[in-house]
């Protein structure tokens, strides 16, 4: 009964793929045609066309790439400009707004004292219990649901 079941599966696996394959020949088959119906309409009213300089490209000789890195050698550097450092007087002791002013408590909340409270460690889990593995199940059902999602997700729009 599983052999047949497997069978079943191989087999729709195969008409899958053969009908993918066939559409993928089908759009090609339609490029092509598209081509060629492009280049045998005539021209009409088209600008001369833009010649394109896509000269085959050649790999730089070494005389070539001395003359540019002594080029880019003999190119002075800019120096990085000077930031320019302004000091702001510091208030004078006698102003009244900076009067009692401690910096010592800086960054402390009165009113949320939890958040300060000592924090004690988490509780380490038990290694002896083993975690829960995942388990996989191959019957004939779930392999069915599993080649059915894949031409699901598989399927081009």
């Amino acid at each position: 009964m599983n052999v047949v079941v497997y069978l079943i599966i191989v087999i729709i696996i195969m008409f899958a793929n053969a009908s993918k394959k066939a559409k993928q020949a089908e759009k090609r088959q339609q490029a092509v045609n598209r081509q060629q119906a492009a280049a045998a309409r005539p021209a009409q009213k088209k600008t001369a066309p833009v010649q394109k300089t896509s000269a085959a490209k050649r790999p730089l000789t070494q005389a070539e790439i001395r003359k540019a890195a002594e080029a880019l050698m003999s190119q002075r550097t800019p120096t990085p400009a000077q930031p320019l450092v302004q000091t702001k007087p510091g208030p004078a002791p006698d102003e009244g707004f900076y009067e009692g002013t401690s910096f010592g408590d800086e960054s402390v909340d009165p009113c949320h004292d939890e958040l300060y409270e000592d924090r004690l460690p988490a509780e380490a889990p038990d290694i002896r219990t083993p975690a829960p593995a995942f388990q996989l199940q191959f019957t004939p059902s779930s392999v069915m649901n599993g080649v059915i999602m894949s031409e699901v997700l598989n399927h081009h729009v």
